[in-house]
Formats: structure tokens, C-alpha cells, sequence
């Protein structure tokens, strides 16, 4: 199913002004009620431990969930994988947010993370194709040891930020509740898959507009620009990676990121 939306921006945010973009129609369904929301994030909480860091902005980015930034744009550390082929570490993120910053080394809590290698934002990008997702990937270029790089999230809970191991990638159900975890946001949210696979056409700052394939849709979740990136998961299980939002109303897009994950040759590994 192809959704068209008139007024829908992407989750990256540019250091400069976040690109205007057209007016939206109709409005968004309810939100998922508190309780149902409560519920979800105190499972989530219940099998995470517990760790060293208060917040989205001072955890190392070997957690998905860390705010990471460039000298010109701000994302979301989606989840650190590795390659199955040189061992090499990765952190897995939108696309859009790769391709903005270009050959840029992205940061986190003051410290050099790496830079972006491939990437693909619909057509355009390495691997970019017709009904292509939006991910991408930035080499750990710092000592892996040192940053202790495990695939896991951040949850964040009012009793502080506990860490998630994700064991599995799968895809998401209908009616399924997810989270997600989001770097700016500094915020742990939950809502429901309505739509398992989907596709929309969408622009991010500064690139142009592209019709992006290989998405889920989730109801529920209220995010921001500087979000992009940011782990979709259930449990121990990682679904997707935030990629765009609905102007009106709580809608998220995130990128099924099990079949990028085989084609670029990377994998989990809990710790």
C-alpha cells in the first residue's frame, strides 16, 4: 500500500532551519490510551537492566537511542551491528541522515564516533533503488573496546535509563505494540503497528523528495526533527528504525530494517 501525504517531514534535523513542506489533509487517529502506552513501556522496563547514564545525551552510542550529531545535521543512533564478513562495527541509522551529512564525522557526548559509508534514501544513494528504504550506516571508527559496542537500546523510564540487549530482528504484526526510543526526544514512547508494510514519499532538509519503500506505520508515538534513526523494537526484539512523522497528529514511519541488515552483510550482537 503506497500512502501520499501532503504535509509529512522527515526526522532529521538540520543545525540551520527545518525545510518547509506542504499542508497535510484530514487528522491522525487517537493515540493509544495511557494505560495501554504505560503498559507497554513497563514491559519493556521490566526486562532491561539497568546503567551507567541518565540520558539520551551522555550514553555512548553503543546503545540505539543516543543523540549523535554532525557540524551539520543531528540524528539518532539506531543500533550498533557488526559485520558478518570484517567484524567491524557499525551504528545502523536513517539514511537521509548519512547522505545530509555527507563524509562529516558524527559525535556523541563530545567524543568522535565515526562516519557514514553506505546508505540508501529511495533511488538515491550506493544502493539506492526503486522502492528502496531509508538506512543507513556510519563506521565505528573509534576503538570498539572502548565503547563497549553491543547491539542495545536505551529505555527511558521516570526511574532513569535502563539498557535493553536486542537479540533478534524480526517484523512487526498489525496490533502489535513497539517502542521507540528517541535520541532529541530524550524520551521512551510506545504505540501500535497499523500498518505493516507501507511505502511514502517524504523530503528530508536539504535533499530532495523520494518515495521510500520498505515501511511500517505506528500510531501512538509523537516524535521530533532530530529523531530520525531511533530504535522501533519490542522487547529484545529490534523492528525498524524511525524515519519520518505526520505533522498532525502522532503517526511514525520507520524503516523494516531485517532485510537491509541481510543485504548489507551485518548482524546483532546482544551483549
Amino acid at each position: 500500500m503506497t500512502l501520499w501525504l501532503r504535509r509529512v517531514i522527515t526526522l532529521a534535523a538540520a543545525v540551520t532551519v527545518l525545510a518547509g513542506v506542504p499542508a497535510a489533509p484530514g487528522t491522525a487517529g487517537p493515540s493509544p490510551p495511557a494505560s495501554t502506552e504505560a503498559a507497554t513501556l513497563a514491559a519493556a522496563e521490566a526486562s532491561a537492566v539497568g546503567i551507567a547514564c541518565v540520558a539520551t545525551w551522555s550514553c555512548t552510542p553503543s546503545h540505539g537511542g543516543a543523540f549523535m550529531r554532525t557540524a551539520r545535521n543531528s540524528c539518532t543512533a539506531g543500533l550498533p551491528v557488526r559485520s558478518r564478513h570484517t567484524g567491524g562495527w557499525y551504528v545502523l541509522t536513517a539514511g537521509h541522515c548519512v547522505a545530509k551529512a555527507g563524509g562529516a564525522t558524527w559525535r556523541q557526548s563530545g567524543r568522535t564516533l565515526g562516519r557514514g559509508t553506505r546508505w540508501e534514501y529511495g533511488t538515491a544513494g550506493p544502493e539506492g533503488r526503486a522502492g528502496g528504504g531509508d538506512v543507513g550506516f556510519i563506521r565505528i571508527t573509534a576503538n570498539a573496546g572502548l565503547w563497549r559496542a553491543r547491539s542495545r537500546v536505551l529505555v527511558l523510564t521516570a526511574r532513569g535509563a535502563r539498557s535493553q540487549p536486542i537479540r533478534v530482528v524480526r517484523t512487526a504484526r498489525v496490533g502489535e505494540r513497539v517502542c521507540v526510543t528517541a535520541g532529541r526526544s530524550a524520551v521512551t514512547r510506545c504505540g501500535i503497528v497499523d500498518a505493516a508494510s507501507t511505502s511514502l514519499r517524504y523530503a528530508s532538509p536539504g535533499l530532495a523528495a523520494r518515495t521510500v519503500g520498505n515501511l511500517a506505520r505506528v500510531r501512538g508515538i509523537c516524535l521530533q526533527p532530530g529523531d530520525s534513526g531511533s530504535p522501533v523494537f519490542a522487547g529484545s526484539a529490534v523492528v525498524g528504525i524511525a524515519v519520518a512523522k505526520s505533522y498532525s497528529g502522532c503517526w511514525l514511519w520507520y524503516t523494516r530494517i531485517a532485510t537491509p541488515l541481510r543485504h548489507y552483510g551485518v548482524s546483532v550482537v546482544p551483549g
